[in-house]
């Protein structure tokens, strides 16, 4: 039987937490030989876009897998070099395909242009869904983008739909996933088990309390409020509900508040790096989720 190793370029932005655990998993399939096509990095007062503070990641987002920076910021002025350069790397790399992840921005809306002129196969993984409407310029932009498409990477139902919806075929879907760094979470959660009944102590909550707790940023998309409203009508029918909130954001003041005002317990625990993030889950009962449905899940 002969082996053929697909030698697979990603296009994207620019590193991100929840990416790198899957290009660190293609990178180590022998059936792929891969490299990830970075628009750019972020700086840490870019990176805290939302958060309200300057940060960098803890846990190196480029390491285990082959990837270079074209060094272009965002902004459709800087197409033109941008796609210099992406051409450059593209045919430095001579991918068999191209995955492009999603259309957020105007260089990737351009990369498909490109793929398509230099004979490039492009895979999709995009987070776009089936659940909120769209106007009629969007739908026909969406459908032109998809003709560039020769197969989607699907990772959820709503997303799924949301090709299908558009007249992409059934039969170039291909399932996907959301990636977590299952080892690593678990590891942490794991290590840190034993402190769990001290720290919740410290922190206000008791035995009997069921503990929610929302892990992102505090912006109103997120509609963490939602949660702090939640939590007082279950109080209210005697549950023993409280809160656990980590992150930070521009609501993070209107959060503390709220839930001030409604007598919601909460506890605060401010912005959590990758190595930190235990200290969101180990106190916790349950996580929560309220966003809207602009984000996939």
């Amino acid at each position: 039987m002969t082996f053929i190793k697909m030698k697979l370029g990603v296009v994207t932005t620019h590193p991100i937490q929840y990416m790198a655990p899957w290009f660190r998993a293609l990178a180590a399939d022998p059936a792929i030989e891969l490299e990830v096509i970075y628009f750019r990095e972020l700086d840490p007062l870019q990176q805290g876009a939302g958060f309200g503070r300057a940060f960098q990641w803890d846990v190196p987002l480029r390491q285990g897998y082959a990837s270079r920076v074209l060094g272009v910021a965002a902004g459709i002025a800087t197409v033109p070099r941008l796609l210099l350069r992406l051409r450059r790397a593209v045919r430095d790399i001579r991918p068999d395909a191209v995955l492009i992840t999603g259309w957020n921005e105007p260089g990737l809306v351009a990369a498909y242009l490109l793929m398509k002129w230099l004979g490039v196969p492009v895979i999709l993984r995009g987070e776009a869904n089936a659940l909120r409407p769209r106007s009629a310029f969007a739908k026909l932009l969406h459908q032109l983008l998809l003709g560039f498409v020769s197969a989607g990477v699907v990772i959820g139902k709503a997303n799924r739909q949301f090709y299908l919806n558009n007249g992409f075929a059934a039969d170039r879907l291909f399932a996907g996933a959301y990636f977590v760094e299952s080892e690593r979470m678990l590891a942490m959660a794991q290590a840190h088990a034993q402190e769990r009944s001290g720290l919740r102590g410290e922190i206000g909550f008791g035995d009997g309390d069921f503990v929610f707790s929302f892990v992102g940023k505090h912006v109103p998309f997120k509609r963490p409020m939602l949660l702090v409203e939640a939590a007082a009508l279950a109080r209210q029918r005697g549950l023993p509900v409280k809160l656990l909130f980590a992150g930070s954001g521009e609501l993070t003041d209107a959060l503390q508040r709220r839930a001030a005002e409604l007598n919601v317990p909460v506890h605060f625990t401010g912005f959590l790096n990758q190595t930190e993030i235990w200290q969101a889950s180990v106190p916790a009962d349950a996580v929560v989720l309220p966003s809207t449905n602009g984000e996939t899940w």
